[in-house]
């Protein structure tokens, strides 16, 4: 889900945040904002990659250039180059267009399995990526018994929320699942599950008027994407009690890095406990790089 009923624009640390819903209602930082803290060399990577591509797409333009003014070109398409200062190369659309198809991806695939395992109607792939997604998906749970006890659920940690994406049942094993649909496992995924795993409740959304429920007003950018809903009663109750870790990367047909073809797949990778427990020490780390930041800033306005 990426607009969670319970979420903000702003934590008070920079990034989104989270309405703190059975405390005293301020924010608090989601756990992506707090790893937002972190190097994310996947990221970098990337920048490198488009970078790469833009350049042989746009050669012959490149090469009207001299070495620094071709230089200043890329550096300035990766970062900073916006539509009205394009004329004959359609630079930033090219950039976000990338950019984009990734979110797009990513965001069908969790969708399409949230829906799937809640007996919804899922959203129908348009395109070649996708459908391979599905297909791939579905092999992988056909060849397994799947049950879901909870899929999008926001949970509360101590200083943090975040949204895990599901707690399933896989042979018998409940596992903390969250969906990816990158070329790898990074380190901050791990640390996203450890995160999500450590928090102490989760609320779960009920109708006005159950007993004991909270009431939380939707804001409008999020109501938005909920068709306008924008009340809301929740009940605070412990996670499941899961036993293990999980990323299920999902992926389309790809490329790896010697050319060779890399067929469509859903993999369920399972996580140690004991890289969950170090990288639970990246969260946190990111978390107090966040309120470090935070006190930093109040400092230096009172001198500049």
């Amino acid at each position: 889900m990426t607009h969670p009923k319970l979420s903000v624009p702003s934590s008070g640390l920079g990034g989104r945040g989270y309405r703190q819903i059975f405390d005293d209602g301020t924010p608090v930082p989601s756990v992506t904002t707090a790893l937002g803290a972190l190097e994310k060399p996947g990221i970098v990577n990337w920048h490198v990659e488009q970078t790469a591509a833009f350049a042989v797409a746009n050669i012959d333009n490149l090469l009207q250039r001299d070495e620094e003014q071709g230089m200043r070109f890329l550096q300035f398409y990766s970062r900073r180059l916006k539509p009205d200062k394009v004329d004959d190369i359609d630079v930033y659309n090219y950039s976000m267009g990338v950019l984009d198809d990734l979110a797009d991806v990513g965001n069908f695939i969790h969708d399409y399995i949230e829906a799937d395992l809640n007996d919804w109607i899922p959203p129908e792939p348009d395109r070649e990526d996708k459908a391979e997604m599905v297909d791939a998906y579905h092999e992988w749970r056909d060849q397994h018994d799947v049950e879901a006890l909870t899929t999008e659920a926001t949970v509360f940690g101590d200083g943090y929320a975040g949204t895990l994406d599901a707690i399933l049942k896989v042979d018998g094993e409940l596992m903390l699942i969250d969906v990816k649909s990158s070329r790898r496992v990074y380190d901050s995924h791990v640390a996203q599950l450890a995160a999500l795993g450590a928090a102490h409740s989760m609320a779960v959304e009920v109708e006005e008027g159950t007993e004991g429920s909270v009431y939380s007003k939707i804001v409008p950018s999020v109501a938005k994407h909920h068709g306008g809903q924008v009340d809301s009663w929740w009940l605070e109750e412990p996670l499941p009690p899961f036993t293990s870790y999980g990323v299920l990367q999902v992926r389309p047909s790809d490329y790896d890095n010697d050319g060779e073809y890399v067929a469509p797949f859903c993999k369920l990778h399972t996580i140690p406990h004991s890289l969950v427990e170090a990288s639970f020490g990246l969260f946190q780390a990111g978390l107090m790089a966040r309120k470090a930041k935070r006190e930093y800033d109040k400092v230096v306005k009172e001198f500049f």
